[in-house]
C-alpha cells in the first residue's frame, strides 16, 4: 500500500512541494507497519476490520502530511 501510494500518489494529487518518492515511500511504510502492529498488539489478532480502517486513515494523513496539502 505504502509503495503504490508514494508511486501513483503525484499522478493523482499533481503536487510537487512535497517529499520525494522514495522519502514518501519510507514515511508511509514506516506509519502503515506501526498501525498494523498496533492493530494486531490490541486486538490480538491480525486480519480485524478495525485494523485495516485505521491503517486506510493512517496512511492517507501521512501521505498527505507528506505533499503538504494543508498549504495549497
Amino acid at each position: 500500500m505504502a509503495l503504490f501510494m508514494a508511486m501513483l500518489g503525484p499522478l493523482v494529487l499533481r503536487s510537487s512541494r512535497g517529499l520525494g518518492r522514495s522519502t514518501q515511500w519510507l514515511l508511509d511504510f514506516a506509519v502503515c507497519s506501526a498501525v498494523l502492529l498496533a492493530g494486531l498488539w490490541i486486538t490480538g489478532r491480525d486480519g480485524k476490520m478495525l485494523t485495516y480502517g485505521a491503517l486506510v486513515l493512517a496512511c492517507a494523513t501521512s501521505h498527505a502530511v507528506g505533499q503538504r496539502l494543508w498549504s495549497k
